[in-house]
Protein backbone atom coordinates (compact mmCIF):
# COMPACT_ATOMS: atom_id res chain seq x y z
CA UNK A 1 0.00 0.00 0.00
CA UNK A 2 1.65 3.32 -0.84
CA UNK A 3 0.74 6.55 1.20
CA UNK A 4 0.67 9.76 -0.97
CA UNK A 5 -1.41 12.90 -1.25
CA UNK A 6 -5.24 12.33 -2.15
CA UNK A 7 -6.04 13.29 -5.62
CA UNK A 8 -8.00 16.33 -6.02
CA UNK A 9 -11.70 16.30 -6.63
CA UNK A 10 -11.50 16.78 -10.03
CA UNK A 11 -14.74 18.86 -10.10
CA UNK A 12 -13.27 21.64 -7.15
CA UNK A 13 -10.14 21.66 -9.74
CA UNK A 14 -11.87 24.03 -12.03
CA UNK A 15 -12.79 26.43 -9.04
CA UNK A 16 -8.87 26.59 -7.51
CA UNK A 17 -7.80 29.01 -4.64
CA UNK A 18 -4.79 31.20 -5.34
CA UNK A 19 -3.13 34.33 -3.09
CA UNK A 20 -4.04 37.93 -3.66
CA UNK A 21 -0.04 37.90 -5.48
CA UNK A 22 -1.42 35.08 -7.86
CA UNK A 23 -4.65 36.92 -8.69
CA UNK A 24 -3.25 39.93 -9.42
CA UNK A 25 -0.86 38.51 -12.05
CA UNK A 26 -3.52 36.67 -13.58
CA UNK A 27 -6.07 39.01 -13.54
CA UNK A 28 -4.29 42.23 -14.14
CA UNK A 29 -5.92 44.29 -11.45
CA UNK A 30 -3.59 45.74 -8.79
CA UNK A 31 -4.46 44.47 -4.79
CA UNK A 32 -6.00 47.34 -4.17
CA UNK A 33 -8.57 47.30 -6.71
CA UNK A 34 -9.03 43.25 -5.65
CA UNK A 35 -9.34 44.78 -1.98
CA UNK A 36 -12.07 46.91 -2.99
CA UNK A 37 -13.97 44.79 -5.23
CA UNK A 38 -13.66 42.28 -2.35
CA UNK A 39 -15.53 44.61 0.39
CA UNK A 40 -17.95 46.04 -2.31
CA UNK A 41 -19.67 43.40 -4.75
CA UNK A 42 -17.53 40.26 -4.38
CA UNK A 43 -19.31 37.03 -2.25
CA UNK A 44 -17.30 36.47 0.82
CA UNK A 45 -17.09 32.14 0.82
CA UNK A 46 -17.69 32.44 -3.06
CA UNK A 47 -14.60 35.02 -4.94
CA UNK A 48 -12.68 34.73 -1.72
CA UNK A 49 -12.30 33.50 1.74
CA UNK A 50 -9.60 33.62 5.00
CA UNK A 51 -8.78 30.37 6.02
CA UNK A 52 -9.60 29.48 9.58
CA UNK A 53 -7.06 30.98 11.76
CA UNK A 54 -5.44 33.41 9.07
CA UNK A 55 -5.86 36.44 7.97
CA UNK A 56 -4.63 36.01 4.24
CA UNK A 57 -7.44 36.14 1.45
CA UNK A 58 -7.33 33.27 -1.04
CA UNK A 59 -9.39 34.00 -4.31
CA UNK A 60 -11.50 31.86 -5.84
CA UNK A 61 -9.52 32.42 -9.60
CA UNK A 62 -12.25 30.86 -11.58
CA UNK A 63 -14.72 32.74 -10.21
CA UNK A 64 -13.08 36.23 -9.76
CA UNK A 65 -11.79 36.17 -13.74
CA UNK A 66 -15.71 35.37 -14.67
CA UNK A 67 -16.93 38.11 -12.36
CA UNK A 68 -14.58 40.19 -14.20
CA UNK A 69 -15.64 39.38 -17.57
CA UNK A 70 -19.66 38.77 -16.74
CA UNK A 71 -19.95 41.03 -14.30
CA UNK A 72 -23.40 39.43 -11.83
CA UNK A 73 -24.98 38.58 -14.73
CA UNK A 74 -27.12 35.55 -15.25
CA UNK A 75 -23.91 33.58 -16.47
CA UNK A 76 -22.06 34.53 -13.64
CA UNK A 77 -24.83 33.73 -11.31
CA UNK A 78 -24.80 29.93 -13.02
CA UNK A 79 -21.20 30.04 -12.57
CA UNK A 80 -21.23 30.31 -8.67
CA UNK A 81 -24.20 27.59 -9.02
CA UNK A 82 -21.66 25.44 -10.57
CA UNK A 83 -19.47 26.14 -7.77
CA UNK A 84 -21.50 25.38 -5.06
CA UNK A 85 -22.95 22.29 -6.41
CA UNK A 86 -18.91 21.13 -6.51
CA UNK A 87 -18.76 21.50 -2.87
CA UNK A 88 -18.87 18.15 -0.89
CA UNK A 89 -21.24 19.94 1.07
CA UNK A 90 -23.99 19.38 -1.28
CA UNK A 91 -23.54 16.00 -1.67
CA UNK A 92 -24.97 16.09 2.11
CA UNK A 93 -28.89 15.45 2.19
Amino acid sequence: MTVGKKRPDPKLAAFPFVRTKEMVATSGLSADRLKLLRTTVLKDKIHWFHPPGSVRVLWNASLVRDFLVNGDSPAHRKAIEIFVKSLPSSDAA
